[in-house]
C-alpha cells in the first residue's frame, strides 16, 4: 500500500512540475509546431532580408525584400506577433511596413521578430504553408 502511495505521489509530482507534456509523450501524443511544419514544406527557399539598418524608437517603417515567395498566394508579414502586411508580393520586390503602431516593434530587452509567411488559406490564421523568421535589435 506505502509503494502504491509512492508511486501516486510521485506521478502527481511529476504532472505538476513538467505539465501535460509529460502524459503526452508517456500516451505517444506529439505536437508539431510551424518551425516543424515549414521545415516539410514545399518552397524552403522562401525568405526575406531587412533592409532598413540602425533600427531605433524614431524609425517608423522596415524596409524589406523578399525572395522565392509563391506569388499565387497572399503572403503575411508580422512584427511583433502583429500581422502588418497583407497581400500578394512579387520576388525580388522591396516593400515598405509601418511599424510606428506595432507594440513590440521598440522592444530593447530582446530581438524583435519578423515573419514572413503563406497560409494554405490565403488567411493569417489558417494552416501555415511556408514561414521565414528575421529577428532585428532595436539600438538606442
Amino acid at each position: 500500500m506505502k509503494k502504491l502511495i509512492l508511486i501516486c505521489l510521485i506521478a502527481i509530482s511529476l504532472f505538476a512540475f513538467t505539465g501535460c507534456d509529460f502524459l503526452d509523450n508517456i500516451f505517444g501524443k506529439e505536437e508539431t509546431t510551424p518551425t516543424e511544419e515549414v521545415s516539410n514544406n514545399n518552397n524552403p527557399n522562401m525568405n526575406f532580408e531587412i533592409l532598413t539598418e540602425n533600427i531605433n524608437s524614431s524609425t517608423k517603417s522596415l524596409e524589406i525584400k523578399v525572395f522565392n515567395v509563391d506569388e499565387n498566394k497572399t503572403s503575411f508579414v508580422s512584427v511583433a506577433n502583429q500581422v502588418v502586411l497583407n497581400q500578394k508580393l512579387k520576388n525580388d520586390s522591396t516593400y515598405t511596413i509601418n511599424i510606428s503602431g506595432v507594440e513590440g516593434a521598440y522592444n530593447t530587452s530582446e530581438d524583435v521578430k519578423v515573419q514572413l509567411f503563406q497560409t494554405e488559406d490565403d488567411t493569417p490564421e489558417g494552416k501555415t504553408a511556408y514561414l521565414y523568421t528575421v529577428f532585428y535589435k532595436v539600438s538606442n
